[in-house]
C-alpha cells in the first residue's frame, strides 16, 4: 500500500518537482526502495524492489521515433534489484536512523538504478530499436534527478521512519541498546 502511494505522489508530483522543461524530476519509490532494502531481510528487500520497478517501468513510457509511446517492463526492476543489492550490502554500515543517511543512500541507489536502465535502454538502441532514446542528454538528466532524488529522499525519510512499524521492521522501533545481549 505504501509503495502504491508512492508511486501515486510521484505520477503526481512529478510535473510540479521538475526543474522546468529540463526533465530533471526526484523520485519519490526510489527513496522508499531504499528504506526497504536498508531495514528488511534481503530477499524480502530484492522483491519489493522488483515490484517497485516494475511498477516504474509500466507507468512511465518511452517515445518511439515514429511518434507513440510503449512500455518497456525490466530497464527500472533491474536497476532497483541492483540498487537494493548494493544497499543490502552496505548497510551493516550504515547508520540506519539517520534521515541524512537515507538521503545519500539514495542519490547512490538512484545512480546505479538509473544507470542500469539507461545501459539496458541503449543496448535496445544500439540494436535497432525505434525507442527514441538519446544516450548523452539522458545521462546528464539522471545523474542530476539521482541529487534531486536524495534531496527528496531526507524529507521522506522523516515520514518513513515514525511509519516503520507498518512495516514491521525491529531495526527501526523501539530503545537502541549500546551493550551486546
Amino acid at each position: 500500500i505504501v509503495l502504491w502511494v508512492a508511486l501515486g505522489l510521484e505520477l503526481g508530483l512529478r510535473p510540479a518537482l521538475a526543474l522546468g522543461p529540463t526533465g530533471i524530476a526526484p523520485s519519490i519509490v526510489i527513496p522508499l526502495v531504499v528504506f526497504v532494502a536498508m531495514h528488511a531481510p534481503g530477499m524480502a528487500a530484492a522483491w519489493a524492489a522488483a515490484a517497485a520497478g516494475l511498477l516504474l517501468d509500466l507507468t512511465f513510457p518511452i517515445g518511439l521515433e515514429g511518434g507513440g509511446e510503449v512500455r518497456v517492463p525490466g530497464p527500472m526492476a533491474i536497476g532497483l534489484l541492483l540498487a537494493t543489492g548494493a544497499t543490502t550490502n552496505i548497510r551493516g554500515m550504515l547508520i540506519k536512523h539517520n534521515p541524512l543517511t537515507v538521503a545519500a543512500v539514495s542519490v547512490i541507489a538512484a545512480m546505479i538504478a538509473w544507470l542500469s536502465a539507461w545501459a539496458l535502454l541503449g543496448i535496445r538502441d544500439l540494436y535497432g530499436d525505434p525507442i527514441a532514446f538519446s544516450a548523452g542528454p539522458e545521462f546528464g538528466r539522471r545523474m542530476l534527478s539521482s541529487l534531486y532524488t536524495g534531496l527528496v529522499g531526507g524529507i521522506e525519510a522523516l515520514v518513513l521512519f515514525p511509519m516503520a512499524g507498518v512495516f514491521g521492521f525491529q531495526s527501526v522501533v523501539g530503545p537502541r541498546r549500546m551493550v551486546p545481549r
